[in-house]
């Protein structure tokens, strides 16, 4: 019955006052509202209340009307005037008028405080003072009726229900004054029933064919649903449930309110949002409940890495939130600043991101399979490794520098061998001999235990070639080698060799086989200075010492064979790679170049310019006797005569006859009155060229080093450069370059400080060009 129809009745039945309010009423036409007889803000005795509602469309004056209940509380009202309930309006009655201390609500009427409101069942009836009874409620405390604390009971109600517990409900939407939920003097808003979710699969929440306003929107967006699900990842703030091996049926919940664990099985009300194309769970309710925990997790989906290479793609959205699998897959880019990364298996590269797992791969790592979540960030798919099981690496070899391999100062026996005897392993140097057989040396840095011989003889290499080469570690006879190599890759071309360390012919004694002093320089380019053949053996071998008293080294032909000393020879220094062989240590000298004899004519120096199509020489002597002149040899090839002044001079030549990009090899040679010539050992190696023609990052000098090291680089192009350290972990330790840089070859220093020994990586990174290598910090 609405309100408009009470009022057509009280018309009919009612007398009206002088002053448009109803003097008399029928049952019904006041109803009891709201009921505060429990506050929590304050205490009941300073602030219980009820709120009288008029039903017609006339005032009703309810001065000198009786309440009480059913035991001994009964009051008059006497408001000395009218207390009219406005027409279709509200009046409250309290037992305390101040609104500092009744919990913040203003009574327009105030009733003794004896008249108490109980908390667990009581009644309020209401009678016009004729001992009409115009309305009347009888709560339970409970059963049928609510009982609340700190809030009202709402009569949500027609009238003729108004003494109807399941017609009343507890207030809380609307708070008051102090806190309290109510609503004195107002419509009451009760307390909502909460929506309820629909029961969905994560397949009816993703699956779509619409690409939508981000990237294929789900179509219950903004729904509330209930769902469950295995987890598959967690993250800091969210994790990935799947409810079954097949594509649609993963999803992300964004939730700092849970920490599951991987395994659990897990079910929760949720709403559905869109964040930036990405399909997720958010706002997850007090109903989360894990069913179960250990669960297996759903078997990986296999994907190829192309069907992920593109952005918002339909072939790639159904395993949006699912685990994933690609396999046989490459990685064909470095880190980049976001420590994000790319692989391929042939059919387009897709990305890699470190958001639940870092790993630092190499260019051509390879992997048998990486499993992980399909996530969908900055417009691109992408997986999540979670862990490291997630990255099934190909079997790869450790990568050692040689020093690793090579460094044993303790164990003589089989004349220290390498721990790493036996291990497949991968290790790069610059080249620097090279045998008959194409089995080389190379070397890795200017110091002790930085050079090895590679037995292998199928790769043509040069000096100067950088390579990286895998095999395994082994000992042949005391030498430490790496044999059965499987690959050897040239990284670049063209670099200076490292000068060679100066010893003494006793640190190879000949007197002591596989003497400790020796083993160091196993392998690695060396020079012995002011010796003097001593004696020839019988298979090109011949010894050579500083003095009567020094003992005596061997030098032996194996790589050049085309010189024979004389007994009592000297010689300003012999050059050469230190190799072991028959139980003794010896001086392989490489070319004639390595081999200077003691001269008449002292060169202090020789030095190549590389210019753009041009090469200028530059050489001085400290002295000359019976020079006639000095021979320029390019490549081997003898390019210029120039007369000698017969005296200490400077010199200059400019060869024209070079082209832009190609490196070539200089060499002196002075020839004496009689005619006879004679080579001078220095080699200047250049490439002639305006700029550097591709950028390139070369290994750092000393490795291993202690505390400085230097870095060069070069970059053909104006450009925008960061040099970086970093640790093992990927943590940055140093920022050695950020800064614009002109083209050209530079080099920049570091001095490591408060750091631990260890293995460090320096990445080059420009715009279009991306390097690491590694070196060693040893204090």
């Amino acid at each position: 019955m609405s309100k408009k129809i009470f009022g057509i009745l009280i018309v009919a039945v009612c007398t009206f006052g002088l002053s448009g309010y109803v003097l008399a009423a029928n049952p019904g036409d006041l109803i009891i509202n709201e009921v505060m007889q429990n506050p929590a803000a304050v205490a009941d005795a300073s602030g219980e209340w009820f709120e009288i509602y008029n039903t017609t469309g006339a005032g009703i004056d309810i001065d000198g009307w009786t309440m009480s209940d059913l035991g001994t509380n009964s009051h008059t009202i006497n408001n000395g005037g009218p207390l009219v309930v406005p027409a279709g309006g509200y009046l409250v009655l309290g037992n305390n008028g101040d609104s500092g201390t009744n919990g913040g609500y203003t009574p327009d009427y105030v009733f003794p405080s004896s008249f108490a409101l109980g908390n667990s069942d009581d009644e309020i009836i209401l009678d016009d003072g004729t001992k009409v009874e115009i309305a009347r409620i009888e709560w339970d405390g409970g059963p049928v009726w609510p009982d609340p604390n700190g809030a009202t009971m709402a009569f949500m109600g027609t009238p003729a229900e108004n003494n109807d517990g399941t017609k009343w409900d507890e207030e809380c939407t609307t708070t008051y004054g102090d806190g309290d939920y109510g609503t004195p003097g107002a419509a009451n808003t009760g307390c909502p029933a909460p929506p309820v979710p629909d029961t969905l699969t994560i397949y009816q929440i993703q699956y779509t064919t619409a690409v939508g306003s981000d990237c294929y929107d789900s179509p219950e967006v903004d729904s509330l649903v209930f769902t469950s699900g295995i987890v598959t990842a967690t993250k800091s703030g969210g994790y990935w449930i799947q409810d079954g091996s097949a594509q649609w049926c993963g999803i992300y919940v964004y939730d700092y309110g849970h920490t599951p664990s991987e395994g659990d099985e897990v079910e929760f009300t949720a709403t559905v949002s869109e964040y930036y194309g990405l399909t997720e769970l958010g706002d997850v309710e007090d109903d989360f409940t894990v069913v179960s925990s250990g669960n297996p997790l759903p078997a990986p989906l296999d994907v190829l890495t192309g069907t992920l290479a593109g952005g918002c793609e339909a072939d790639a959205e159904p395993y949006e939130g699912c685990l994933i699998k690609v396999t046989e897959v490459m990685c064909t880019a470095d880190l980049d600043g976001d420590n994000q990364w790319w692989v391929d298996d042939g059919t387009g590269a897709c990305e890699v991101d470190d958001d639940l797992y870092f790993y630092d791969p190499f260019v051509g790592e390879e992997f048998d399979y990486i499993i992980g979540i399909c996530d969908y960030s900055y417009s691109e798919y992408e997986v999540l490794p979670r862990m490291a099981e997630d990255l099934n690496v190909t079997p790869q070899p450790d990568t050692l520098t040689i020093y690793e391999i090579q460094y044993n100062p303790g164990t003589k026996a089989d004349c220290y061998p390498s721990s790493h005897v036996g291990e497949t392993v991968v290790t790069s140097g610059i080249v620097h001999a090279v045998k008959y057989n194409n089995n080389f040396w190379i070397q890795e840095a200017e110091a002790e235990w930085s050079g090895i011989f590679v037995y292998e003889g199928g790769y043509a290499l040069n000096l100067g070639d950088e390579v990286q080469v895998e095999g395994v570690v082994a000992e042949y006879s005391g030498l430490t080698e790496i044999g059965s190599v499987s690959e050897v890759i040239v990284l670049s071309t063209g670099n200076a060799l490292f000068n060679p360390l100066d010893i003494t012919t006793t640190t190879l004694s000949a007197e002591d086989s596989c003497a400790y002093p020796g083993e160091p320089y196993e392998g690695v380019l060396v020079r012995v200075t002011d010796v003097q053949c001593t004696a020839l053996g019988l298979y090109g071998q011949w010894y050579v010492n500083e003095n009567a008293k020094a003992e005596a080294c061997e030098v032996d032909d194996d790589l050049y064979n085309l010189y024979t000393p004389v007994v009592g020879q000297n010689f300003d220094y012999l050059i050469g790679v230190v190799d072991y062989s028959y139980d003794q240590f010896e001086l392989l000298p490489r070319d004639a170049s390595d081999i200077q004899e003691v001269v008449a004519i002292e060169l202090m120096s020789f030095d190549a310019v590389a210019g753009d199509g041009q090469v200028t020489l530059t050489w001085a002597t400290a002295s000359e006797v019976d020079n006639h002149s000095f021979n320029v040899y390019r490549d081997g090839e003898k390019i210029a005569s120039v007369p000698a002044f017969g005296d200490a001079h400077d010199y200059i030549y400019v060869d024209r006859k070079v082209t832009n990009g190609v490196t070539y090899s200089y060499q002196l040679s002075d020839v004496d009155l009689a005619g006879k010539e004679t080579m001078h050992p220095m080699v200047c190696n250049v490439t002639p060229n305006a700029v550097p023609m591709a950028y390139a990052l070369n290994q750092n000098y000393p490795n291993p080093f202690n505390p400085n090291t230097e870095i060069s680089y070069a970059i053909p192009a104006k450009i925008h450069v960061t040099l970086k350290i970093y640790n093992l972990l990927g943590q940055e330790m140093a920022t050695l370059v950020d800064e614009t840089r002109d083209a050209g070859r530079h080099t920049v220093s570091w001095t490591a400080t408060d750091i631990a020994s260890g293995v460090y990586f320096y990445r080059l990174q420009t715009d279009d060009f991306s390097a690491t290598k590694k070196m060693v910090f040893m204090k």
